[in-house]
């Protein structure tokens, strides 16, 4: 168990990404103050766009899926807490809560959000400090730590500006498991992936080779959602374009290697067996990316 105390959010990514380094945390808790609104400025300030997008009523395509989807499941989250608060300013019912059992006992190993919960509230009658507490069943610290703070700096500004006296908030973060994995795709849908069939088509009847690259390279990053769709037309057309022989045994080695990562990944979700699979990915698409930027 991990407790960290700091002044701002950006030491307190800085904290936890330094109390992640060596391994895996168990039962973190962090907690730190923001003055509103934050998510415009300091190190929050490059995150907020895609703060937005995780909390969209309506999913972006460029995302597997988000947190907006699940928090307007009931409603309008935002207006149910500055409602609530406006009544009850002591109330312990403000709160949105993202996933119950239901989705989590059904879900397998399909996309799931890690941000379970969060809850907000006054510590009495005055309304100068939100507190915001928020619970996640996982947490990646170097590319979503940033991006769920920003989250709740959305959040807590949104009440400030339903709430008027709100200045600043006090925040507090709980992860069962903490964990810091570099190059992190965060849920982000890799290009290849959301190009259709016949975009990818034309991309190799037309030898974009540097877009082809580039999509390979994105989709060499870790990513704890398994999508191959794209890879595989990708394989299949440049096979029926023919190209060499070795472009097309890396594609084909990087798509058994997902396979076998989404099998494993059924029975467990960190590990060093995990690693040396996404390893074997990650070099088996960056050596193909490579071969298509020297084609001739």
């Amino acid at each position: 168990m991990v407790y960290i105390e700091s002044d701002s959010p950006g030491d307190a990514i800085n904290k936890v990404l330094e109390a992640c380094a060596r391994a895996d945390v168990v039962n973190l808790t962090v907690n730190f103050p923001m003055t509103l609104p934050a998510s415009s400025t300091g190190v929050l300030a490059a995150y907020r766009g895609d703060a937005a997008d995780w909390q969209a009523r309506d999913r972006p395509n460029s995302l597997l899926f988000n947190h907006g989807e699940y928090m307007h499941a009931h409603g309008d989250p935002m207006n149910y807490l500055i409602e609530h608060l406006r009544q009850k300013q002591t109330s312990n019912r403000a709160c949105i809560v993202l996933v119950d059992s239901g989705p989590i006992v059904s879900s397998g190993d399909g996309p799931l959000p890690s941000f379970m919960l969060v809850q907000v509230g006054f510590q009495g009658a005055a309304q100068d400090v939100l507190y915001v507490t928020a619970y996640y069943r996982a947490l990646e610290v170097t590319s979503f730590l940033p991006l769920n703070i920003t989250e709740l700096a959305l959040i807590a500004e949104t009440i400030a500006d339903g709430i008027p006296a709100i200045n600043r908030a006090v925040v507090t973060i709980h992860a069962f498991r903490a964990h810091a994995q570099a190059g992190f795709r965060a849920h982000q849908r890799a290009q290849l992936d959301m190009d259709t069939a016949d975009e990818i088509r034309a991309l190799v009847q037309n030898r974009s080779l540097r877009e082809i690259s580039e999509r390979l390279r994105e989709k060499s990053a870790p990513a704890s959602i398994i999508e191959d769709s794209g890879l595989t037309t990708l394989h299949l057309e440049v096979e029926q374009a023919g190209w060499s022989d070795e472009l097309l045994n890396e594609l084909g080695h990087a798509l058994g290697a997902l396979t076998r990562l989404r099998s494993v990944r059924t029975v467990g979700t960190h590990g060093e067996w995990i690693e040396k699979i996404q390893a074997q990915v990650t070099d088996h698409l960056l050596k193909a990316a490579e071969l298509v930027e020297s084609s001739k």
